[in-house]
Order: structure tokens, then sequence, then C-alpha cells
């Protein structure tokens, strides 16, 4: 059942959703049979797959987090990152002698100046995104805490009167290509204004960040932009970029040359969120509907391509 918004949440849920909140899981994260949640009740609860009946079972909640409303979840090998409506980026050990329930103290630990509206990570080169609703882009890493090793703000589309900030960002790998100016990494950032750009990184010769010059070229800007905010952002496989809006679509682009290559429609109000791999596209919206794009399926020629068949849309469970 989903709880009460926390008496202070109402501005922090209209930064992260705008006109559109559906209500409805605030951030997942999974890893192997670990599965976190938050919800507007604030703070993280834990599950794990049985794996002789596929069922979940409850595992509690985060007493270290209680209260506390949370925007944002990753988990990978190590650690369950946490992004804060407070402005606060934390990393608890998985590997602690304690279960992550129990746990009280992070082991890594950021303070941000405004709240964060999206947090990505990218272990192959060590580092994370962090977004802030004041706008700006940062750039960390993941093995020093406290730091930021670089930030920018990106230029945004001017609406008037509305708060415009980055709502998305994350690290995306180029198509490896035998020419020695080719990046193979930059941040690509995801506007409320429904703009898309690109910020190249600098990797220096073992194929590591350049952390004194991360920064290397111009902004580039995808056009055309959505014609809302740009809720997540996925890199399923180099040179690809995968972009969804509230505006009810998903756009695949070639990083290379920030082109739109084709466009998935049909969503009625907007989409809550992306995952995808080098074969399929998931994604939900605030129809209550799963929709799965499975690019390894036969395609039928009596079927046109914004259509689905019933095996690649399911009713969410509520």
């Amino acid at each position: 059942m989903i709880g009460d918004p926390l008496p202070d949440a109402d501005q922090a849920l209209h930064h992260l959703y705008g006109e559109n909140d559906g209500g409805g899981t605030i951030a997942i994260a999974f890893n192997n049979n670990l599965i976190c949640e938050s919800n507007r009740d604030g703070g993280v609860h834990l599950w794990r797959i049985d794996a002789s009946s596929t069922r979940l079972v409850y595992q509690g909640s985060m007493k270290a987090l209680d209260g506390v409303l949370v925007t944002s979840l990753r988990l990978d090998d190590e650690y369950l990152w946490v992004a804060r409506a407070d402005g606060i980026l934390q990393a608890f050990s998985l590997n602690s002698y304690l279960p992550l329930a129990l746990t009280n103290e992070p082991e890594l630990f950021w303070q941000f100046a405004s709240m964060i509206t999206s947090f990505s990570l990218t272990p192959e080169i060590g580092c994370g995104v962090v977004t802030t609703v004041e706008g700006t882009v940062e750039l960390i890493s993941l093995e020093s805490d406290g730091n930021c090793l670089c930030a920018f703000y990106p230029p945004y589309d001017d609406e008037g009167g509305i708060s415009v900030h980055a709502l998305s960002a994350v690290l995306v790998a180029h198509k490896e290509e035998k020419y020695d100016d080719i990046v193979p990494y930059s941040i690509a950032v995801g506007g409320n204004d429904g703009s898309l750009v690109l910020q190249p990184l600098k990797m220096d010769e073992d194929g590591e960040l350049d952390e004194f010059r991360p920064f290397m070229g111009s902004l580039r800007r995808f056009k055309p932009g959505h014609r809302g905010p740009i809720k997540c952002l996925a890199n399923p496989i180099p040179g690809m970029l995968i972009s969804a809006s509230h505006d009810g679509s998903m756009r695949v682009w070639d990083i290379a040359n920030a082109h739109c290559i084709y466009q998935f429609v049909g969503y009625k109000v907007w989409l809550g969120s992306l995952w995808a791999d080098c074969t399929r596209i998931v994604s939900d919206g605030s129809d209550n509907t799963v929709i799965v794009h499975d690019f390894e399926k036969e395609p039928s020629s009596n079927k046109n391509e914004d259509d689905f068949d019933e095996d690649e849309e399911y009713e969410a469970l509520g």
C-alpha cells in the first residue's frame, strides 16, 4: 500500500514529476535477488526473491532512512546507493556484518547544496553523476567521498515561470573507433524542459577519466527535444542512448551524430521508468502498463511499428 506523502515532500515530488504526478513508487534498484524500493512514506524497503517460488519476501525497511524521502536508488556488487531529497548521497555496504536493514552508518557520504533529482553510476570508470534541483550536473568518484570531481550547468530552455533543472543524467559509452580523437564517454543530461544535451569527457591514455581536466569540447544539444520532462535515460550499448519523457514517448539516439533513429509512442500521459539491454527495452507509464519491446523476435509483416504483441504488454501489479 502506498503511504501518504510526507508533510514536507510536496515540493520535492513536484520537482520530480511536475504537474503529472501519478503517485506510486519513487525509485527501485535490484541486483541478483535483492530489490530495494523507496515510496512516498519515506525510507527504503528491502525485498528478496524466493528462488523456490519466485515470490518476493519482505526483509524490512532501513532504520537509518526512516522518514527520509529518497529520490533515486542504485545497487552494485558492493553498495546500496541512496540519493535523498535533502541533498545527501550515501553508499551503504552490502558486505557489513549487519543485515542491510539494520545498517545505520553509510560507508560513503556526499552533501550537495540542493535536492538530488537523479543519480547514476558507471563502475567501468569508477564515476557517478548527480543532478540537483539547482540545475547543476556533478561528477563524483565512487571511491572517494565528500567532494565532486567537477560540475557544469547545462543551457536549459527558458519556459518562463518554471523551475528548470536537470531531471536525469547518465554516463554514456561511445562506439569503439580506431581514431585517437574519439571520446569514449560523455555525460547525457535530460532536463525537465525536455532538452537533451551531451557533455564529452576527457580520458587519459589508460582509459580513465582525466580528473584534472575532465571536460573536453563543447556541449552538444540533441534535437528535436521532447515536449515534456525527460525522466529516464539509458545507454544499453556503446553508441546508443535512449530517452523517455513525460510526453509519453521514448526515443533511440545515435550518440555519434546526435540523431534520433526512431521513436516509440503510446503511453497516455508519461513514462515513469526505463530499463534496456542490447535486445530489449522495458518501460512503465502512468496507465499502469509495462511494455516490453523485444528486438530478438521476428517482425510480423502485417503489424505496424507501434503495435504490440499480447506478450509484450502487461498490466502492472497494483
